[in-house]
Formats: C-alpha cells, structure tokens, sequence
C-alpha cells in the first residue's frame, strides 16, 4: 500500500497518482474544465475584515476525474473543501499562495491497495465501504475496518459463540477472543499482532470523539496484510518459493543440473 498518495490533497497543477476504480492503474486525471469552486459564506464575510489576509479563505468544490487510460476512460466525481494555502516558489523561495483542494467524497471511490482476487466478494464490499468513508468520517472507516475483520472471521467459520458453565447459555465472543482462537493454528499463528492490532485501532474509534487519517491508514495497511496472507497466501507462497531456491542452491529449475 502506498501511503504516501492518500496524505495528500491536490491543486490544479498537481494530483497524486491516484489508481481508476475501473481498471486500477494510476491514471487518474483532473478535468480542470469540470472544476469548480465557491468561497464558504463566513468567508465571502470575512473579507470585509481589517485584518482580513488570503489564508482565511475557505471554501467546496466538485470536479471530474477521468482515466487518462484510452481502453477505460472512466469518470469519476470528487467533492470537498478548498483552502489557500502558501505553495514554496521553485526560484527565489519566496511564498506564493495557491488554492488547495480536499477531496471529501470519490464516487466511485478509488481502491486504496489491491484486493486479492481470491477475496470473497462480501469482504471485498467492506473493504471498499472503508475506501470510501476515509475521505469523510475517518473514525467511520476504522470502525468499518474493524467488522470486515469480523466478517473475515465468520467466513472462515472461527468460532463465535461460547457456552456459560453456569447457566448452558449460548454467548458471544468479543472478537479479542475470537482473534485468539484463530491464531491457534499453525498457518496463521504470525496474524495473531496484526489482528489485535486492528481490533485495538477499531476500540479507539468506537471510544474516540474522533479518529485522524493518520490512524486510518495504519488500520488499513494491516488490513491490507492480514486479507493477502489469509486469502492470497504471500508469505506462504513466498516460502515454499525460498524452500525450492535453497534446496537448488540457485534457481530451482537448475537443481537437476547440480545434483
């Protein structure tokens, strides 16, 4: 998952190489014909202020995207808020101000790393239902994070109910006691960190007023390991692949050759 693109606004100038919901290439670009923006009320007011300075100004927008991919060509509608911000001069370093845009709903939303085709198609909906709300309610997203790590336990039939000595009741698990069933065996027993680690990240969501991007796409990023080793397999793909290497002592279709 790269990071990197999805801390970042844009301009009219600059837009991060965000991938096409369709056919998942970065390839994104902004229509600047289709961008259109308008001052907040409080900051058309605002300009009547003594102390009124450009930085104050606040607005929204919406604009186009399209796959710049000829095979694709795909749109896509982003609104959100604008600011203006001071953008460093490339030739004498003095500041120069620049209206910035953030993006708060994609439609359709971009998938912020590769779904493992192997995923089943209700976990892939959670997954881009989280997509989704990082742009507008990243305490949301982290919750959503949290129960597709519950629908991921459910498919794979890890236990969900627990019978009270006492009273032959049938309760629930929390889903920390889930998780420690689920890592009893052997194959997953390395998820067992990275799947509290979730669960701890979606109890401060749950508690917190609210819950930065920062935190989001940390949650994320453990997702995004958690779904690839349980239904793609990386690590044990990767495994078997360095187990053939060292026993060939090189690239294994030379082992023949060197035995």
């Amino acid at each position: 998952m790269n990071l990197e693109i999805w801390k970042h606004s844009f301009t009219a100038d600059r837009v991060p190489p965000w991938p096409c919901p369709r056919c998942h290439h970065a390839a994104l670009a902004l229509e600047r014909r289709s961008l259109f923006s308008d001052l907040t009320t409080g900051s058309k007011r605002d300009r009547r202020h003594e102390d009124w300075e450009p930085d104050w100004e606040k607005g929204r927008f919406s604009a186009i995207f399209r796959c710049s991919r000829r095979d694709c060509s795909e749109v896509v509608a982003v609104c959100g808020l604008t600011s203006v911000e001071p953008e460093p001069s490339s030739e004498d370093g003095d500041e120069l101000l620049t209206t910035v845009y953030y993006p708060r709903y994609f439609e359709p939303t971009p998938d912020m790393f590769p779904i493992a085709h192997e995923c089943p198609v209700e976990i892939q909906i959670d997954v881009r239902s989280a997509f989704a709300l990082f742009w507008c309610d990243p305490t949301s997203c982290v919750g959503r994070i949290r129960s597709t790590l519950e629908s991921m336990l459910n498919h794979l039939k890890v236990k969900r109910f627990r019978k009270d000595k006492k009273t032959m009741e049938r309760r629930p698990l929390d889903l920390h006691a889930r998780i420690e069933i689920f890592a009893k065996s052997r194959k997953f027993a390395g998820l067992r960190s990275t799947l509290l680690a979730v669960k701890w990240l979606g109890n401060a969501a749950s508690h917190a007023t609210t819950v930065d991007t920062d935190v989001a796409l940390a949650a994320l990023e453990l997702l995004e390991h958690a779904l690839n080793e349980v239904f793609a397999g990386h690590t044990a793909r990767r495994e078997k692949l360095e187990k053939k290497i060292l026993a060939a002592k090189g690239p294994p279709h030379l082992a023949r050759k060197r035995n």
